[in-house]
């Protein structure tokens, strides 16, 4: 198969997954992983997220790389001759969503293992108990200093739901990509798609944490009309 007809596929079971599953079904499901820490399913709204805004479009590859990458969406695939490392690969996606809740997931082919996953996987349910660990994380930011970055809030969550360090990470991560920590001047996925090139990082030797959640401080607070999408029964909506 020609490669731009590969990269089409890959766009089209992205956008086709992101009309399948429910907004709510798949942010019902990451309030209900705090609690039983179900990774797996965790993972799924970080790429719902991505794959909601994305747009049709035909692979632009980026010019002087050596494998090809699209431009507009990140998607990459090695020059043929490369089948035991895109194997392997592959295999590692399948280990991130379980142990850590995912890494990649503004990453078309991750996302649309992960949403692939989810959407044959049974419903969960959250409990009471659940949105009362979501409310607890969305509240801590107005606890911290002004310039308190995502990895003091990572700190500081520690005791809220049953975890390790790379996982409160990701859960960062993932509050970042749909809007609800975001930061003026780098924008999340919540209003529109923002192209793989126009998500930048600061210019530092290690940047451990992804683009949106690296720029974001604790000054920034949380965006409630991003809440009152995504977790219409969390206390923030009643109370502000």
């Amino acid at each position: 198969m020609r490669i731009d007809a590969v990269h089409a596929n890959v766009v089209s079971q992205l956008r086709l997954l992101a009309d399948l599953i429910d907004a709510e079904m798949v942010a019902g499901a990451f309030v209900a992983s705090l609690g039983s820490r179900a990774l797996a399913t965790r993972s799924a709204l970080g790429s719902y997220a991505f794959a909601r805004v994305l747009p049709d479009h035909a692979l632009d590859p980026l010019a002087g790389t050596y494998a090809t990458i699209c431009s507009v969406c990140g998607w990459s695939q090695m020059p043929p001759g490369h089948d035991a490392f895109e194997q392997q690969n592959a295999d590692r996606l399948v280990v991130e969503r379980r142990k850590w809740g995912g890494v990649r997931h503004l990453d078309p082919q991750y996302a649309a293992y992960d949403l692939g996953e989810f959407h044959t996987s049974p419903p969960t349910d959250a409990t009471a108990d659940d949105w009362r660990r979501l409310d607890l994380i969305l509240r801590t930011p107005a606890l911290l200093g002004p310039d308190a970055k995502a990895a003091d809030l990572a700190r500081a969550i520690q005791s809220v739901l049953p975890s390790n360090k790379y996982e409160r990470m990701i859960l960062i991560q993932i509050l970042a990509y749909i809007g609800v920590l975001e930061t003026p001047g780098h924008p999340s996925f919540f209003d529109g798609y923002v192209p793989s090139q126009r998500r930048d990082i600061p210019r530092q030797r290690f940047a451990d944490w992804a683009y949106p959640a690296i720029w974001w401080r604790a000054r920034h607070g949380v965006r409630l009309d991003a809440v009152a999408y995504w977790f219409p029964r969390s206390s923030l909506i009643r109370t502000g």
